[in-house]
């Protein structure tokens, strides 16, 4: 069964016949939200069993045999009975009269309420009544036979017993009034919503016992204690259910709650010892209604925590100014290939998880934008983003810029100390760009974050908790490396939880179009809108290359393209200046060298009109068998393709 937002969590349950009469138009709304379940005995157990473990109840409706199977077998469950009214029994009787001056009464168990009603009902009508009770449904079987042979002709009851009665061909008459069903109803939907808002004050206060940042114990009058968060429990380490509804005096004399009881005077910030290593500061307060104590509660706080949560206040001022966050998200990360549509949309998935995730890519393939894009697209966006490239410090820098330091913990360190990456990326994401060259010895102490979610600075004694999502990203084959043990296996299987890949620019080929404009606008939009022809002439080059650099070196030769257009008259432009920009030989198979300017403007000319022939030789001023010979002569009919 699924929770459904808009339930009133009120299930009615029901046999088939009252099942039959809800669905009625006088009930469409009234009902609407209402969990309407056929069902009668061992069902009925089954069905709200079910509803209770799914938590999608507060409130019962039932009447007759459901009515007191639920109340047997779930006495916790609030359940709101079907009433039979006087008028209701009564107006059953009038209409039994019409079968003959005879009826029955069947009930589950005991209907010994009824009776007064029943034998005035009986004298001033002038009709027998007899009163059945059953047990269990053989039992019907039994009643039904019995009744037939006294040739009673109707049956008064629930819904269970009507349609028994129905089966051995006798009137079936419903107890049940809609107006009883209607009073029902309300006195449930009453029931619930107080339910519901008492459930909202409980769930409120508990949550803010549970998830405030100090230990709180409470007691009543009796010196019992009645509340114990998780944060007490930690503090003193002793588990809440040995606590709970134990003398206080017994089992923690040393919080003076018991004292604070018979005195009724208030103790603020109290320092006070519980063990050799834990020093809490406490309030102690009772607890007055209507100027009597009826209680006293203790809320403390471990005093070193105190220490560590300034410090992290500390490290969280100092990260902020740093100014740790992202510069790119997936709309930077440019192209609608296959390749990079799926890699894109992997990396949003991960990005929701708090799992580290393994970023794998050949050199210039845009990992790091990656990594930035999944810290921006995750719930830790608003959190520090800090990055640290493994392979640009020695061993001993990188160990205390990740774990911080000390002070005096080293030469030429500072005397306050320094907090690591680590710490300043609490709660947010740290980049550990080519990870691959990280040292063994750190690769132990990167575990052991991993592990234990805490650093210990380089020579501090303190552990600190940090919560920090690690996203590494490597050139190299990791797990190669580890089967040469240059990496370890451990560390390589925590870092390889969620692992991404990202295609190289010869996978992604269609994208250099896209990327290309890109590239130029960011240079500058007239520097492409000035020389369309010539970049998409380039375009086609370009898309013949394998790249072996990837993105990065598809830049830097545009870049370079870029700074030559600009510096040079479009008549000057040849394929040596071109092929000298892009930085590789230009004469690799499918493209001919620029050799003319009369090559340019046949290009221009023919990419202007969409390459029809009549068009073009009419701009150009000669025939089409000319306009022919001079396409075959510079090589460019494989640009129709």
């Amino acid at each position: 069964m699924e929770k459904n937002p808009t339930d009133t969590r009120i299930a009615f349950m029901v046999y088939s016949r009252l099942f039959d009469l809800l669905k009625k138009p006088f009930f469409k709304k009234k009902i609407s939200n209402l969990r309407i379940i056929k069902s009668y005995f061992n069902d009925t157990i089954t069905n709200i069993k079910q509803l209770m473990d799914n938590d999608l109840i507060d409130v019962v409706i039932a009447g007759g045999s459901n009515a007191r199977i639920i109340k047997e077998n779930f006495p916790q469950l609030p359940i709101v009975t079907l009433k039979v009214t006087g008028f209701d029994l009564l107006s059953a009787i009038i209409t039994a009269k019409n079968y003959g001056k005879s009826t029955a009464i069947v009930t589950y168990k005991s209907g010994s309420h009824w009776a007064d009603k029943i034998k005035l009902f009986s004298r001033s009508l002038d009709v027998e009544i007899i009163n059945l009770n059953y047990y269990e449904l053989n039992d019907l079987t039994n009643i039904m036979q019995t009744l037939v042979e006294k040739k009673i002709k109707s049956v008064i009851g629930a819904s269970v017993a009507c349609d028994y009665a129905e089966s051995f061909g006798l009137h079936p008459i419903l107890v049940y009034s809609e107006e009883s069903i209607i009073d029902s109803l309300e006195q449930a939907i009453i029931l619930q919503e107080s339910i519901r808002h008492e459930k909202e004050i409980n769930n409120y206060l508990r949550t803010i016992i549970d998830f405030t940042y100090s230990g709180i114990i409470a007691i009543d009058q009796n010196k019992i204690i009645t509340i114990c968060n998780p944060y007490a429990e930690k503090i003193f380490g002793i588990n809440k259910t040995n606590l709970i509804n134990k003398r206080i005096n017994e089992v923690l004399p040393s919080t003076r709650l018991d004292k604070v009881l018979e005195t009724g005077l208030t103790e603020t910030n109290k320092l006070q010892s519980i063990s050799k290593d834990i020093t809490i500061s406490t309030n102690r307060i009772p607890i007055i209604v209507d100027s009597v104590i009826v209680g006293a509660v203790a809320t403390f706080n471990d005093v070193a925590e105190i220490q560590r949560i300034e410090q992290k206040i500390r490290k969280k001022i100092h990260s902020q100014s740093k100014g740790f966050h992202t510069k790119y998200c997936f709309n930077d990360i440019k192209g609608s290939s296959k390749a990079i549509s799926e890699a894109k949309k992997l990396a949003k998935l991960y990005a929701k998880s708090n799992q580290t995730v393994l970023i794998q890519g050949e050199t210039g393939t845009g990992k790091e934008l990656f990594a930035h894009s999944i810290h921006d697209y995750s719930n830790r966006r608003d959190k520090p983003f800090v990055a640290l490239n493994c392979a640009t410090l020695p061993a001993n820098l990188l160990e205390s810029e990740l774990f911080g330091y000390e002070g005096g913990a080293f030469t030429g360190a500072k005397k306050e100390g320094k907090p690591g990456l680590f710490e300043l990326a609490h709660l947010g994401t740290i980049l550990l760009d080519e990870i691959s060259e990280m040292p063994l010895l750190l690769q132990t102490r990167l575990l052991r974050v991993l592990q234990e979610k805490e650093i210990l600075r380089v020579g501090g004694e303190k552990i600190i908790p940090v919560d920090v999502r690690i996203v590494a990203t490597t050139n190299e084959d990791l797990l190669a490396k580890v089967q040469k043990k240059e990496f370890r296996d451990d560390l390589y299987y925590r870092l390889n939880i969620l692992h991404l890949v990202i295609p190289p620019l010869r996978d992604r080929i269609e994208d250099i179009a896209e990327l290309l404009k890109d590239i130029v606008h960011k240079n500058s939009s007239k520097l492409y809108d000035d020389h369309t022809s010539i970049w998409d002439h380039m375009n086609r080059i370009l898309s013949k290359y394998n790249w072996p650099g990837n993105i990065r070196q598809l830049e830097n030769a545009i870049h370079r393209l870029c700074a030559i257009i600009e510096a040079t008259s479009k008549k000057e432009i040849t394929s040596d200046l071109l092929e000298k920009a892009i930085g590789f030989d230009l004469s690799f198979p499918g493209y001919s060298e620029l050799k003319s300017t009369e090559r340019i403007e046949l290009i221009k000319v023919m990419d202007n009109t969409h390459w029809n022939r009549s068009r073009a030789a009419e701009i150009l001023g000669i025939s089409r068998t000319t306009l022919w010979r001079k396409i075959k002569k510079h090589k460019l009919d494989y640009y129709q393709q």
